[in-house]
């Protein structure tokens, strides 16, 4: 009857332009041809010279002159070659087609095949509707959605009504949001056979609408229960609803005919009960869907349980946002809940002045407009106390782990801290350390049959999830899920605030690998690469196999239920990559790849240190850091590509990177105010600093010093008790940015402050001391070094100092000129605002490192 699965009709949706009204004239042609009259096939071969005109060149124009004239005739004769032009085809040819005869006369091994010249390649339906597209109203804004309900088929049985189909409403089931207006119209027949079965006055079709409760039931819903056309149960007396149930119910038949609703005459014009007075088109107008739920109804007349179903749903859904509506309630959400945590580290920093929130550095600003100034001066005095007491406590336990070999008393020697109890897990390292095998290699093993385990959940998991079954799809799921663990814990380890936070805390050493957090980072991206090459590799081969299965016709209203395989069968490449449906997973995909490989390939040593030609052009650190600096990008497209799942598993990590973020922001880069620079052997250089104001740290924790826009991280190397920090580099040449800075220090800098041309200068050789004096630039925080002392030759000719330089002043003694008064200050350093040999260095931490372990050794080397 012209439905497949599901009951459902074959159907196209049409959405109609805005520009289209009036009349409208549609054009269905059903047509069938075989590849017999293509161009090169055995019926219409290849010809020298022929010219590739009409049916030569597209069947299309096969017209009934191509017809077999006189069939009969060669029925039974011998086909020999290709009939004479214009037929590509005799009628029912005869011929040895496979060639098996012994010659051209040998007629034992003749086929017939079965051709009607009729029907090969022929327009079998061709049918023409005309119908009128009305104006939308003006009071119906554009971007409001029109949804036509009409219905479809004629009266009669199955079998009278072929090639049409019984009564059915069209969309049988439709699915809208709320708000949406459904044009309620059909248009039934006077014209039908009067021997056709069917209900009410013969040769007539009429169709009504009445909600009943559901689709297994026929009963109508009384007025006060109904939903479909106004919510009875919020204004059961509301007029306009009651018409309008009216309306759809009666079909205004009282307006057109006399009723006689005493009459059982089924053909009679007057019996209302069977719709025989209304007219055959009925136009219920725009009706709103206000009501969320699903809603059922069917026709009186022509729902006939033992004949036909004439009954439909309509499920209306909740308001739908659009999708920048999505995107500004998930910031909203992020917004709050960044708030929260915002207001619960204040609370916790007032009720814990001696934690590290209510430092200087770190302490929320709420609490200074909360809080009154005695209550902030309190919290204050009571942090001053408690971090004087740890600090006493730190040194005498310091004091404790040390040596005489200074002349200390053998007192102080005998001082030495109580033997800790091992914990069970230090016993269980100390067991794997035996084996061979040390922390970070215990490390490396748990985290690898952590993937493997993983991977097997989601392998198992999606089995039977892959098209046909293909192993491939699971093989893809599982790389996804072991790519979720690792992007989950990938930034982790690089999070400053976060190591530093943890290492205050003695016992984490005991579960947390971070001695060397770069390495497990190292090892947490190769994980991910290996889990990238697996998900890839599924999904390459997965999208062959739908690629070259068969096409099965698109359902956008999914009235024929297919599974989601249906739907994805055939589907081309170009389709699967840019889904909607799936967000375009397949493009986020390769963006991904790239964006991956970019940051893979620019972190390799020799890409960070250009020890090959290529790198020496486009690599370097600065390459390295700005593609590293994408991964912000990296995890949005990671959310796109996969939300369902992604979400759980960064929403943790996203949390401690925005803490980190917050906590680095109130890390203020400091100018350093350079002491001395030394010149070691082995291309190392020792640079000594002023201790900025307010700067704290421990031993063993390192900064990130900045020079000419780059940072880099460098272990302090004096002690916290020195009036002074110090870092040691090594600047070998193949280091661009190490090497740089030696240079500078050591040789240009000088260099330029005796009014040498750096290129002139001869490079410096280990030991070498040279000392530096800050400068300040007038109206502004900027701090800058210049070498304190020059030589020069007097005229005796030997060489003599000439004395600290006075600030504000270049090397040749001209004058740095002063921001006017009134000016704002200066934040940044213009070209030509410092003399040549200035040398501006920034210093931002301290940040927490591996080296804060050493009271926990015995021997240090």
């Amino acid at each position: 009857n012209g439905n497949v699965r599901n009951g459902q009709p074959h159907y196209y949706m049409w959405k109609i332009p805005d520009f289209l009204k009036g009349r409208v004239v549609l054009r269905i042609r059903y047509n069938i041809t075989t590849k017999d009259f293509d161009y090169g096939s055995l019926a219409n071969p290849v010809e020298e010279g022929a010219q590739l005109s009409g049916l030569k060149a597209d069947p299309f124009f096969m017209d009934s002159k191509f017809n077999d004239p006189n069939p009969g005739n060669r029925r039974r004769r011998t086909f020999s070659g290709r009939p004479g032009v214009p037929l590509p085809l005799a009628q029912d040819p005869v011929a040895d087609w496979l060639k098996l005869g012994e010659n051209a006369l040998d007629t034992s091994r003749l086929l017939q095949l079965q051709v009607n010249t009729n029907q090969f390649g022929r327009t079998f339906e061709d049918r023409t509707h005309t119908f009128i597209v009305m104006e939308r109203p003006p009071d119906v804004p554009l971007e409001r959605r029109i949804v036509n309900m009409n219905v479809r088929g004629r009266r009669g049985n199955i079998v009278q009504v072929y090639p049409s189909v019984e009564y059915d409403f069209i969309p049988s089931d439709l699915s809208v949001e709320v708000g949406t207006l459904l044009h309620f119209q059909w248009t039934g027949s006077d014209a039908n056979n009067n021997n056709n079965a069917g209900n009410g006055r013969a040769g007539t079709d009429r169709s009504n609408l009445v909600q009943i409760q559901s689709r297994a039931e026929t009963i109508p819903l009384p007025l006060e229960k109904h939903t479909l056309l106004f919510d009875a149960r919020a204004n059961p007396n509301d007029p306009a609803g009651k018409a309008l149930v009216d309306k759809f119910a009666y079909l205004d038949q009282d307006q057109i005919v006399t009723c006689d609703p005493d009459t059982n005459d089924q053909n009679s014009e007057t019996n209302c009960k069977q719709l025989n007075g209304a007219s055959a088109y009925f136009d219920g107008g725009l009706v709103e869907m206000k009501v969320v739920g699903e809603h059922h109804f069917a026709s009186t007349r022509n729902n006939d349980f033992t004949n036909r179903s004439h009954k439909s749903s309509i499920k209306v859904t909740g308001f739908a946002f659009e999708g920048y509506e999505n995107i500004a309630l998930g910031v909203g959400c992020f917004l709050g809940l960044v708030l929260i945590i915002y207001i619960a580290a204040a609370i916790h920093a007032c009720r814990r002045p001696g934690s590290w929130l209510f430092s200087r550095r770190y302490r929320p600003r709420i609490l200074g407009w909360v809080l009154r100034k005695a209550t902030m001066d309190r919290l204050v005095e009571e942090r001053r106390v408690l971090i004087a007491q740890r600090r006493r406590e730190w040194a005498k336990k310091a004091n404790a782990h040390c040596s005489d070999e200074e002349g200390g008393t053998d007192k102080a020697a005998e001082v030495a801290l109580p033997e800790e109890t091992l914990s069970w897990f230090q016993s269980i390292t100390r067991c794997f350390r035996k084996c061979g095998l040390g922390e970070q290699q215990l490390t490396t093993l748990m985290f690898t049959i952590l993937n493997v385990i993983v991977f097997a959940i989601g392998f198992i998991s999606n089995l039977e999830g892959g098209f046909q079954k293909s192993l491939a799809f699971p093989c893809a799921k599982g790389g996804g899920y072991a790519m979720d663990l690792n992007f989950a814990l990938l930034v982790l380890p690089t999070l400053k605030s976060l190591q530093t936070t943890m290492r205050r805390v003695s016992s984490s050493r005991e579960w947390v690998p971070i001695d060397d957090p770069i390495n497990f980072h190292i090892v947490i991206a190769s994980f991910t690469m290996i889990a990238s090459a697996i998900h890839i590799a599924g999904h390459c081969v997965h999208i062959y196999i739908i690629r070259t299965s068969p096409t099965i016709q698109s359902d956008p209203f999914d009235l024929w239920k297919l599974t989601s395989e249906e739907k994805a069968s055939g589907m081309t490449l170009f389709h699967q990559v840019f889904n909607i449906q799936l967000r375009c997973a397949g493009f986020t995909g390769i963006v991904l790849t790239v964006m991956m490989l970019a940051i893979l390939l620019t972190a390799l040593n020799c890409s960070r240190r250009r020890t090959n030609c290529i790198n020496r052009r486009i690599g370097g650190f600065n390459l390295f850091w700005r593609i590293h600096m994408s991964w912000k990008w990296l995890y949005v497209l990671l959310l796109l590509h996969a939300p369902a799942r992604l979400w759980i598993w960064f929403f943790f990590p996203a949390i401690f990177v925005v803490v980190d973020r917050l906590l680095l922001a109130n890390h203020q880069a400091l100018y350093l105010h350079l002491r001395s620079v030394k010149l070691l052997p082995r291309d190392v250089i020792g640079l000594t600093f002023e201790l900025p104001q307010g700067f704290a740290y421990q031993a063993g924790q390192y900064i990130l010093l900045g020079w000419k826009g780059e940072w880099h991280p460098f272990t302090l190397t004096s002690a916290p008790e020195e009036n002074c920090i110090s870092v040691h580099i090594r600047s070998p040449n193949s280091l661009d940015w190490c090497s740089a800075l030696r240079k500078r220090l050591t040789q240009d800098a000088p260099a330029e402050a005796a009014g040498i041309d750096p290129a002139d200068s001869k490079p410096p050789k280990a030991p070498l001391l040279i000392e530096y004096s800050k400068c300040v630039l007038s109206n502004s925080p900027i701090v800058y070094n210049t070498p304190r002392v020059a030589q020069k030759t007097s005229d005796e000719g030997t060489m003599e100092n000439e004395g600290p330089r006075l600030l504000g002043r270049s090397t040749s003694g001209k004058q740095v000129e002063p921001v006017q008064s009134g000016e704002t200050m200066i934040s940044r350093v213009q070209p030509g605002m410092l003399p040549p040999e200035a040398v501006v260095l920034q210093v931002t931490g301290p940040f927490g490192a591996p080296a804060q372990k050493v009271w926990g050794f015995d021997t240090l080397m």
